[in-house]
């Protein structure tokens, strides 16, 4: 080997230049660098393995307080927060949901690129469904812990934990407080009677022909976005639906599954004015009177086509320029009030008035 100061060939392993006085740096050997960098892999290997088990640790809601805001833990339970999905200009911001695990209650926040991928691969919590969920609980401005979630596969629903209890509407409708447990999960089937959109959320309700019971389906935010506002198939005859119950107030209600949770016939406008009602009718004849403008729709208004009633809700269809005397095509639901039959065309349905 040569001195790295006066170049000249000095014996191997000496610390000392033998001819300039200078000191020798001693240069690592391939051998000697190949397993310094095998232990840096695995030092670094063992410290993502430990951050890791870290991140995976569960803790029960009750346990978590301020003092461990930025801790990553993972919690389990039940839904008992209605999931809610947040939009802003440029799309998916998030989704939010609430779990219990019997110790407490969190609030669940699913961020960006992660709650599109969950709506985007269907894998969504419903209300009743036992979750696994992983994040850093964080405190809010409005003074309460929540859990971030910023991947999509921190988040695990245990469908095979949804057992099915079929229950008839009339049993539902009919049960007191105490009789069934909240968040459990049914199946139930009727015809859907009547649909009333609201901002966040839409409310059906599911009729028993035959005993004329009734119960309330809610489809939440998250639901009526993934799934659009008619996709029920309302008025088609009978409906098999499954959610989890929820009390609201004293009277129980079925939240329907984010994701498969009704099995519906596809619509068929097929009947007319003497059909059972409830049923999907195509009415054609002419405007005998008028009640309200239609050229000012979204505001309903109300008609009599060669003697049936028709009453056309909000938001069904676009204006119309349609007078008395005029022909019409009517698509809507067959009802019975007080004063006899009549049809309604309804809204976030392919019910439609065309002159």
């Amino acid at each position: 080997m040569r001195c790295p100061s006066c170049g000249r060939e000095i014996p191997e392993g000496v610390d000392v230049c033998p001819h300039c006085g200078a000191r020798v740096t001693k240069r690592l050997g391939m051998r000697a660098l190949l397993a310094f960098s095998l232990a840096l892999i695995l030092v670094g290997g063992v410290y993502a393995a430990l951050s890791l088990q870290g991140y995976r640790t569960y803790a029960q809601i009750g346990d978590l307080s301020r003092k461990m805001t930025y801790a990553s833990v993972q919690v389990s339970g039940i839904v008992t927060g209605s999931p809610s999905v947040y939009l802003n200009p440029r799309g998916m911001e998030g989704i939010s949901f609430t779990i219990s695990d019997g110790t407490g209650e969190l609030r669940i926040r699913v961020y960006g690129k992660a709650a599109q991928r969950l709506v985007d691969s269907r894998v969504l919590p419903s209300l009743g469904d036992r979750v696994e969920v992983s994040g850093t609980l964080l405190w809010s401005s409005a003074g309460y812990l929540y859990l971030s979630v910023n991947y999509a596969d921190a988040l695990v629903i245990r469908e095979d934990l949804r057992h099915f209890q079929e229950l008839s509407i009339t049993r539902i409708a009919s049960a007191s407080p105490s009789e069934l447990e909240e968040y459990s999960m049914v199946e139930t089937t009727g015809i859907v009677t009547s649909v009333r959109p609201m901002e966040y959320l839409v409310l059906y309700t599911l009729t028993d022909p035959g005993s004329g019971s009734s119960v309330t389906l809610v489809m939440n935010g998250l639901t009526r976005y993934v799934l659009g506002d008619a996709k029920l198939g309302l008025g088609n005859g009978t409906v098999t639906v499954r959610g989890a119950l929820k009390l609201y107030g004293t009277e129980w209600e079925v939240e329907l599954l984010t994701v498969g949770g009704f099995d519906a016939p596809a619509a068929e406008y097929s009947g007319s004015p003497s059909s059972d009602p409830y049923s999907l009718v195509t009415l054609e004849g002419v405007v005998e009177s008028l009640s309200g403008d239609p050229s000012t729709l979204p505001a309903p208004f109300s008609m009599v086509v060669s003697g049936i009633p028709v009453n056309v809700e909000a938001y069904a269809g676009r204006p119309l320029d349609l007078g008395v005397g005029d022909s019409v095509v009517v698509k809507g639901i067959l009802l019975e009030g007080p004063g006899g039959r009549y049809v309604e065309v309804r809204a976030l349905t392919m019910d439609g008035v065309w002159a």
